[in-house]
């Protein structure tokens, strides 16, 4: 096959499609292709990891408030680092873990780029969290409350650990008209509100709640509102792109049914497959909501000028993988229909949404046919190349793809039961209206699951042939 784009060319054009897709903003894939044209886009390759507990410079943002989840006391990192991160008020002295924090829900992604100070607040956000009537009063023996005091957070329902927390007596020796018999404080800066978020059900627990406004910055006012979560991995999604390379001298062409995959014109199998994985930008906000109420940031760091230099994140490996095209006229037949039916769309969003759509339709059944965790598969497409490589994500593989090819009376063919659970790809348990985690969603997509139009495989697979697998 040839390969007549370099690999800076191809990285240029997946900045492109991630810009259609709306997963950056204009001026992230301005930026990053003029550093590419300029040469000074710095590529790295992660040698080890550091994690930022908190930071001098930035006092709203960090990781430093510990909590023990038994009895919900709170303590500031170098407390818990003196008490070995461990709670000596429990018995048999439990591990504490980080606090919940506040992430930003936003009503429209900022134009502008935002500091993570700005999506991301302790729980300290919350007023009530050191609002104690011992704040500035003695206790008995004449003690005073700590300067870093914090009031505990316990859970009132424990089948909601999150929507249920709330303030709770660290003090439970002191005597306090505010504390009811749970040990909840019922203390609360919104007294007298008509409006009162931070009440738990009927009682007068008062709830983790931010403070209930729309938050004014120096870049605008963006944010609907904060919520509690627990600390994850999921409040920062990495936005990814893929380059693949392959020659036809380590592949070999796979057997399939046309009629079934109606809209596929080749699938290869291939033993030496180069793919460059790159991390453009980062989204962060709530985990569960679109991308479009998040925040997106390039990666960047600070050079000797002062000035932010954006770079990417680079990984290269050589793995095993099937390369998959689409028939030119079944391309052509569908964007040809949903352009009259969605005329307000480009058609080169079009044509990025199909080839994602069909790559997370050979995607998804993956992990369950080889018995592997979703994240040892990704994929890669390009549309200009009409291109769509799925690859187990490990150098030199480690047969997960592999595990779909099997061999034929005419040479390596598609596995049957592999076929079939792509028959079922137009299928959702849900009913979803374009696509959802029943049906296309997976927890590994670069794209984090943006553009993905499940009625797009129906001029690709023929699901009406489900049947020679699924009968009743």
């Amino acid at each position: 096959m040839s390969d007549p784009k370099s690999l800076v060319d191809k990285l240029k054009d997946r900045i492109q499609e991630t810009l259609q897709a709306g997963l950056i903003l204009p001026r992230h894939a301005n930026m990053l292709v003029q550093a590419i044209d300029e040469g000074s886009l710095d590529f790295r390759v992660p040698q080890s990891v550091t994690a930022r507990i908190s930071s001098r410079t930035d006092q709203e943002y960090g990781f430093d408030v510990f909590r023990c989840s038994e009895c919900g006391r709170m303590y500031m990192f170098q407390k818990a680092v003196e008490m070995r991160l461990r709670c000596q008020s429990c018995p048999g002295k439990p591990f504490l873990s980080q606090a919940p924090v506040f992430v930003a829900s936003f009503g429209s992604r900022p134009p502008v780029p935002i500091p993570l100070s700005e999506v991301m607040k302790k729980v300290t956000l919350d007023w009530n969290s050191n609002y104690c009537i011992y704040t500035g009063a003695p206790m008995s023996g004449n003690r005073r409350l700590p300067r870093d005091f914090l009031k505990g957070l316990v859970e009132a329902d424990r089948s909601r650990p999150i929507d249920s927390l709330c303030w709770a007596c660290p003090i439970p020796e002191e005597p306090c008209q505010w504390r009811d018999e749970g040990r909840f404080c019922t203390y609360t800066r919104h007294a007298g509100q008509s409006w009162r978020p931070d009440l738990w059900s009927t009682s007068r627990r008062v709830r983790l709640v931010a403070p209930f406004s729309r938050r004014r910055t120096a870049f605008g006012t963006f944010v609907d509102r904060y919520r509690p979560i627990t600390v994850s991995e999921g409040s920062t999604k990495p936005i990814r792109v893929a380059v693949h390379s392959l020659s036809e001298g380590e592949s070999e062409r796979l057997e399939f049914k046309r009629d079934e995959l109606r809209g596929i014109s080749e699938i290869r199998f291939v033993r030496g497959l180069e793919i460059f994985q790159f991390t453009i930008a980062l989204a962060v906000g709530l985990p569960y909501v679109s991308i479009r109420n998040r925040a997106v940031r390039l990666l960047s760091a600070d050079g000797t000028d002062g000035q932010e230099n954006p770079f990417v994140l680079a990984r290269r490996l050589g793995t095993e993988g099937i390369v998959i095209k689409l028939r030119p006229e079944a391309l052509e037949s569908i964007l040809h229909q949903w352009s009259l039916n969605r005329p307000d769309v480009p058609v080169p969003t079009l044509t990025t949404t199909l080839f994602h759509t069909v790559s997370h339709a050979f995607l998804k059944p993956l992990p369950i046919m080889a018995g592997l965790d979703a994240s040892e598969f990704h994929e890669s497409f390009s549309p200009s190349e009409n291109e769509i490589a799925i690859y187990d994500n490990s150098p030199g593989g480690i047969g997960g793809v592999r595990t779909v090819v099997e061999d034929g009376s005419g040479g390596p063919q598609l596995r049957g039961d592999y076929a079939a659970q792509l028959l079922n790809s137009l299928a959702c348990q849900l009913g979803c209206q374009w696509s959802c985690k029943a049906c296309l969603h997976t927890g590994n997509c670069g794209w984090i699951n943006r553009q993905l139009k499940r009625d797009m495989l129906e001029g690709v697979i023929d699901e009406r042939l489900r049947d020679r697998y699924f009968s009743s």
